[in-house]
């Protein structure tokens, strides 16, 4: 959370005192991210402890001068999970959570938020969530294990930014509703 925090600094910081419009995201750009999360936006109920989220997501500019910015289209593939385990005389009772997302994703890189190496932009992603619930347990008086899953269509809206290490390598950190509040991680030019 740390890292993330100091990420969003720095790309503040340079924001504040840059005055180069640079576009390092335009029409014919492509971008990975490859991240991990934290802070699902899941409630799994009990006591549950959630893993680390992460994700997948890229991105092509399709149309430059759109407003202030710059237009891009992707795809997003998200993953967060949670585990219970409770043992009670003897007996071990587990239920497991997933949450898999996968979107396309529409994002907006506006020009006056950008600079020789860095950008800040928004994205809203529209999709399915897929998610898997599980409970098994070795008590030989149950007759209660399963297990269940659905898809549900989803919406989410974050606000990110970038910072270029190199012309192909960098760091990004992107904030708001998704599988977890908080993600960061590199970030590819391709």
């Amino acid at each position: 959370m740390a890292l993330i925090a100091t990420v969003l600094i720095l790309i503040l910081s340079i924001t504040i005192s840059n005055k180069s419009f640079a576009q390092l995201f335009s029409s014919g750009s492509n971008v990975l991210n490859l991240g991990i999360g934290l802070g699902s936006s899941f409630g799994y109920g009990y006591t549950a402890t959630s893993d680390l989220g992460y994700n997948l997501s890229f991105e092509h500019g399709i149309k430059d001068g759109v407003g202030p910015g710059n237009l891009g289209i992707g795809i997003k593939v998200s993953h967060v999970g949670a585990h219970y385990k409770e043992t009670s005389s003897g007996y071990q009772y587990k239920w497991n959570w997933s949450n898999n997302v996968v979107a396309l994703r529409v994002t907006y890189h506006p020009d006056f938020l950008s600079g020789d190496k860095w950008e800040v932009y928004g994205a809203a992603d529209a999709g399915l969530d897929i998610w898997k619930e599980t409970y098994s347990d070795n008590d030989p008086n149950s007759i209660y294990d399963y297990n269940s899953s659905a898809s549900t269509p989803v919406i989410y809206f974050q606000v990110g930014g970038r910072y270029y290490l190199t012309n192909a390598i960098g760091v990004f950190a992107e904030l708001g509703y998704d599988v977890t509040y908080a993600k960061g991680g590199i970030c590819i030019n391709l």
